[in-house]
């Protein structure tokens, strides 16, 4: 929990972020409409969204925490005397070429069939006149805080920059909670003695549905089921698709509003809630930054509640009560 210095915090932060926490504290925690329909007037009485401040990339930006996982950009040669089993592999051909050629093989397979299952694309031949885009296998070890021995792991990535604009995208730009908007849910949340917590939504990129026709060349170490040496053409989001965040943005922002949740004018990966739930009135402030989620509460049972209703439409992994959020700890 934050502790009794949240107080200071709120004083330390700078003009601007006292700006943007008075104005949820006037505007956002105020009765929201009842349905839908007010939108519109609800959003013309707040105030308007500052695109310039809100596209400029925070000075404290968040870092991914890393500290549990390893990973290699860089080819070497296995062959090599020098060579350090301890260090991922970079691509495919390379781990196929390892001691533990096998284990690699097994997490490949394992995200394949992952892909597979979720309908993320179909085999075809490619189209006259359309070009494939490229991808890449991106190996990890995630250490055992235990000290057990290295957890194997394989994700299959778009190459995003070989995607041809207004072809295989548009827009793009998705919007992440900004780290003001972190500092004032955890704050105002422990002024108040809401409960904190996050949650991490699992394969957020994967559910997305593509509006544009993409084909996608097959990656290192597949074999077509039906014998063809053609393409997928992919049928959801994939990681590092141009478009994917927005995708992703865009289908988490109408599963929050259909539960009742406002976005915030000031911070569009803000979400408000502040309705009559189960007998009682409930308040709710959740920030995402992509598939990460903070969430400050007045009622366990709702943000319980809330947590599984996302996990039908995606699927989380519940991290319980708030102790680090994008690489930040609280106390």
């Amino acid at each position: 929990m934050v502790t009794e210095r949240s107080d200071v915090l709120v004083e330390e932060v700078d003009e601007a972020n006292e700006h943007f926490v008075a104005l949820c504290c006037e505007r956002l925690m105020e009765d929201p409409p009842d349905s839908f329909a007010a939108l519109d007037d609800f959003a013309v009485a707040a105030a308007s969204l500052d695109v310039h401040d809100y596209l400029q990339r925070d000075a404290e930006a968040f870092f991914e925490s890393s500290f549990l996982s390893l990973r290699s950009d860089i080819a070497r040669n296995p062959r090599s005397p020098e060579y350090d089993m301890m260090t991922p592999p970079a691509n495919h051909h390379e781990a196929m070429m390892r001691s533990d050629a096998e284990e690699w093989k097994k997490v490949e397979e394992k995200e394949l069939e992952m892909l597979k299952s979720m309908g993320v694309y179909v085999d075809e031949e490619l189209p006259e006149g359309r070009k494939a885009i490229g991808n890449r296998w991106v190996f990890e070890f995630k250490l055992d805080v235990n000290g057990g021995p290295p957890i194997y792991k394989a994700h299959l990535v778009a190459q995003g920059f070989s995607q041809v604009p207004f072809v295989d995208y548009d827009a793009t730009f998705a919007p992440v909670a900004k780290s003001a908007s972190v500092r004032f849910v955890a704050v105002h949340s422990a002024l108040h003695g809401w409960h904190l917590e996050c949650f991490d939504a699992t394969r957020a990129f994967l559910w997305g549905d593509l509006t544009r026709t993409i084909y996608m060349r097959y990656p290192p170490g597949y074999t077509s089921p039906k014998g063809l040496q053609g393409v997928w053409r992919l049928l959801k989001s994939l990681y590092r698709l141009k478009q994917a965040s927005l995708i992703w943005y865009k289908l988490l922002r109408k599963v929050l509003e259909s539960l009742g949740f406002l976005r915030s004018e000031f911070d569009h990966a803000v979400f408000v809630y502040k309705r009559l739930w189960n007998g009682g009135e409930v308040h709710c402030l959740l920030a995402m930054h992509l598939d990460d989620g903070l969430a400050g509460c007045t009622s366990m049972e709702f943000l319980a509640f809330i947590k599984g209703e996302i996990k039908k439409a995606f699927g989380i992994k519940d991290l319980g009560p708030l102790r680090n959020f994008l690489g930040v700890q609280f106390e």
